[in-house]
């Protein structure tokens, strides 16, 4: 919506799975090209894109996350608060293995149906997730539980599950693409070290100096340096 309230007019853009796709069944997600121009002729450059990083380490347990969606197929919907990371976990056999849990995060958010594929941050605007499931979650004294679909009914409360972003770069970096799609494995490429060469975010720093004039002090941020002299 616009400032006033009124939807903004969408645009619609249609697939090229000629030029690129992909899709990965356990870790349920697909990559498919975008033709570059809508019905109307927007260009589709105009909206950005979110690079998917695949250093781990860009959210820990506990720590806030947001999500943009369109929850029951509703125009887009940004949850910012009242959501809590609760699982995740680095596992040695991640790489190997699509099932492990080290792929996967839970977290507590606001969704409905419709919200499978919505991109999850951090409070640094990093993609951390894909989200694509419920969860129904029993406590126990010593952890949680993942309950089948079968025994949902005795759940203590109802998590998300998102498939964590170094999963789904390691994925598509390992894709064999067949004989005839050599096209695609370049694309591919040139994806990947798009992502690589985005800015790595840099946490504040603060130091503070004594000098004849009074007191300074240095913030650096993003990049960002501001001095403040307190006379």
């Amino acid at each position: 919506d616009n400032l006033v309230g009124l939807a903004k007019p969408s645009q619609e853009f249609e697939l090229d799975p000629d030029s690129f796709f992909m899709t990965e069944k356990i870790l349920d997600f697909t990559v498919v090209a975008v033709r570059p121009l809508s019905g109307s002729g927007v260009s589709i450059g105009g909206y950005g894109h979110l690079p998917l990083i695949s250093k781990q380490g860009k959210i820990r347990l506990g720590d806030p996350v947001n999500i943009i969606h369109h929850p029951g197929g509703d125009p887009k919907k940004i949850t910012l608060r009242n959501n809590q990371l609760i699982f995740i976990r680095n596992e040695s056999d991640a790489g190997a293995n699509p099932e492990s849990p080290g792929n996967y995060c839970l977290y507590l958010t606001d969704t409905l149906k419709g919200s499978s594929g919505a991109p999850v941050f951090n409070d640094r605007w990093e993609v951390v997730a894909l989200h694509h499931a419920g969860a129904p979650i029993s406590l126990r004294d010593n952890g949680m539980e993942i309950l089948e679909d079968e025994n949902s009914g005795a759940a203590d409360l109802k998590a998300n599950e998102g498939i964590r972003v170094s999963a789904v770069v390691r994925a598509i970096q390992h894709h064999k693409f067949t004989e005839g799609q050599h096209h695609m494995a370049t694309r591919r490429d040139a994806l990947l070290n798009l992502w690589r060469r985005q800015p790595q975010s840099r946490r504040e720093s603060a130091t503070a100096a004594q000098t004849d004039a009074g007191q300074t002090k240095v913030i650096r941020s993003n990049g960002v340096t501001i001095t403040i002299t307190i006379d």
